[in-house]
């Protein structure tokens, strides 16, 4: 009895140290898990398949009550964007959009000559230059969209860097689906990665005809968008990224900078 009594009693400090290593496992999954959503939108899936017109206005409603949470979700803005392109109305119908039959040749048709092309950048601590040539800094921590059209969406995110400053830590590209030349696609750099990605946050290297995603150097990858008159180019810079975007003063649809 007196050795049972020791093992058991030997035990209990062995069990203590298990839960201990275990449960911020657990957390880490749990917390990881639940992050992916941390917003709601997945719940608007329920009734819905993506693509369709089927359920329409019940998605719509359903994305209308999660657009304040869901405001800075980069894949929120593009579920709007996508859903708002789909020749629907609203309630019964069960046509899918279909792209012009047209050949396309997946280059902006404007002519303007690239050096023409308005630029913005986003570097430093952290400086933004915007197309209108004005510079600005934006120490607000957080994701924030830079650029959002018919085309693309990009998404930049700010991290504290030291006592006062922050630096650009990650750039989100969205590409958006625009008949043969381009397929939606998501674009991840962050400034953990070394080398760059050189492929799709899905491991696809090819996004359309059009797009074309290009390693310059191991710390600078272009994404040229030849049907949407787009080019960006990301930089990894010691310990932050800087990102340029370039546009076509003729792109339609442009919606301000939100930083």
């Amino acid at each position: 009895m007196v050795i049972a009594a020791l093992h058991r009693l030997n035990f209990l400090p062995c069990l203590m140290m298990l839960l201990l290593r275990w449960l911020p496992f657990t957390f880490v999954v749990f917390s990881t898990a639940t992050s992916l959503d941390d917003c709601g939108i997945m719940n608007c899936y329920a009734n819905y398949e993506d693509g369709l017109c089927d359920n329409v206005a019940e998605f719509r409603s359903c994305l209308s009550r999660v657009a304040k949470e869901c405001t800075h979700n980069i894949r929120y803005r593009s579920i709007v964007s996508r859903l708002n392109q789909l020749n629907c109305s609203e309630a019964t119908s069960t046509e899918t959009r279909t792209p012009n039959p047209a050949m396309e040749t997946c280059i902006w048709p404007s002519g303007e000559p690239e050096q023409d092309w308005r630029q913005c950048s986003l570097y430093g601590d952290t400086h933004l230059r915007t197309f209108a040539g004005e510079l600005q800094t934006c120490r607000a921590i957080g994701a924030r969209p830079l650029v959002d059209n018919a085309h693309l969406a990009v998404q930049v995110t700010n991290s504290p860097f030291g006592n006062k400053a922050t630096v650009l830590s990650k750039v989100t590209v969205v590409i958006r689906a625009h008949g043969g030349c381009a397929v939606e696609k998501i674009y991840e750099a962050d400034i953990k990665d070394n080398p760059l990605p050189m492929v799709f946050a899905d491991g696809a290297t090819v996004a359309g005809k059009g797009v074309h995603l290009t390693a310059l150097s191991p710390n600078r990858v272009e994404l040229l968008l030849k049907h949407a008159g787009a080019r960006l180019l990301i930089r990894r810079q010691g310990d932050f990224l800087s990102v340029a975007l370039r546009l076509s003063s003729t792109l339609p649809g442009e919606q301000s900078l939100q930083l």
